[in-house]
């Protein structure tokens, strides 16, 4: 027996990925919410859902280093450059440490030139993901953090990321 599904849906993974998607939305406008009742409570998605930060913090942390040394391993880093998970994988750490990111270090994160980071910052806001904030007292400063939606987001893939286990199977030698 076949599944209809929407128009747009083409899969059933594909619908589960669009349902997660909706659902880590819909934690962080609700979060939103209980920070404007109570704003010195961090009552964001990462607090409703009881996931430990520092666990995703370090999965975030794992994932940078093993980028860097897979691009120095291999000496190629123009064929794997991703500027743009470089980037939120940077704020995602800088959100949990509470650190702000200026525009300049986000460029940095994304390991890019400078031009190309910035293109990608450009993108990552277009697409809300990322929003500027200016510093409070000066005004020249420019610091780069995820948006609620993009948190809640970055939340639950490194959830699937620091809980997922390694596929058990045997590489053999050709014959």
């Amino acid at each position: 027996m076949k599944m209809s599904y929407p128009v747009e849906i083409d899969s059933p993974e594909r619908f589960l990925l669009q349902a997660e998607a909706q659902i880590a939305m819909a934690s962080a406008t609700i979060s939103k919410a209980l920070r404007s009742i109570d704003p010195k409570g961090k009552s964001d998605f990462i607090a409703l859902n009881h996931v430990d930060t520092q666990t995703l913090a370090a999965t975030a942390r794992r994932l940078i280093v093993e980028r860097r040394l897979r691009d120095r391993l291999l000496n190629i880093p123009a064929l794997f450059g991703e500027p743009a998970w470089d980037i939120l994988l940077d704020l995602f750490v800088a959100y949990v440490d509470e650190k702000p990111v200026s525009t300049s270090d986000a460029c940095i994160s994304s390991t890019a030139p400078a031009t190309t980071g910035l293109r990608y910052l450009k993108a990552l806001e277009d697409q809300q993901m990322i929003e500027r904030v200016r510093h409070q007292s000066d005004g020249r400063v420019v610091y780069i953090r995820l948006t609620d939606p993009a948190v809640a987001q970055m939340t639950h893939l490194l959830s699937r990321y620091a809980n997922e286990k390694p596929p058990h199977r045997m590489l053999l030698p050709r014959s």
